[in-house]
């Protein structure tokens, strides 16, 4: 067994055809606040983005956005469907449907009653990166508490509502 996401997927790894894996839910809490069919849905890492100072600059601006198109077309989109089971908010007519990994990933989403947002939609990139993804390996080895980390990132947060002008109430 492993625990993976999409990222995992392509590279000569596991094709999207693989019919010996199977997409789960993870983690299914029992007794926990979400239904058991809940899915993690929507945006998160995947979403592309373009530096204010790329995009202050009109040369780089015009390649970002080359760029970008080309990662949001068709036939690029069809390509890391058809590789890896990717799932896009492009439209693209379903000639996918038959690949293990959408199939699957589809029936999940359509059975789920909860779609959850990724936790990189809501909670601050930096707070993730440098407080949460680090602390992680501390927590499950018992060093450290999940009540200690989340006291960082409420701390983290007041300093970055002070520094943005805010009160700290």
């Amino acid at each position: 067994m492993i625990v993976q996401g999409s990222w995992f997927i392509g590279d000569n790894v596991l094709s999207g055809g693989d019919e010996s894996v199977k997409v789960i839910t993870f983690p299914d809490i029992k007794g926990g606040k979400a239904d058991s069919s809940a899915v993690i849905y929507g945006l998160g890492n995947g979403v592309l983005h373009i530096s204010k100072r790329a995009w202050e600059d009109p040369k780089k601006r015009n390649w970002c956005l080359r760029l970008l198109k080309d990662f949001t077309s068709k036939g690029t989109v069809q390509k890391f469907k058809q590789d890896s089971g990717f799932i896009s908010g492009i439209y693209l007519e379903e000639t996918t449907k038959d690949i293990a990994l959408v199939k699957q990933g589809n029936v999940l989403i359509n059975n789920a009653i909860e779609r959850i947002g990724p936790v990189d939609s809501f909670i601050d990139r930096n707070i993730w990166e440098n407080i949460i993804v680090k602390q992680m390996p501390n927590i499950f080895k018992g060093t450290v508490s999940k009540e200690q980390v989340f006291k960082w990132v409420n701390f983290e947060k007041k300093v970055q509502m002070i520094q943005q002008g805010g009160t700290n109430d």
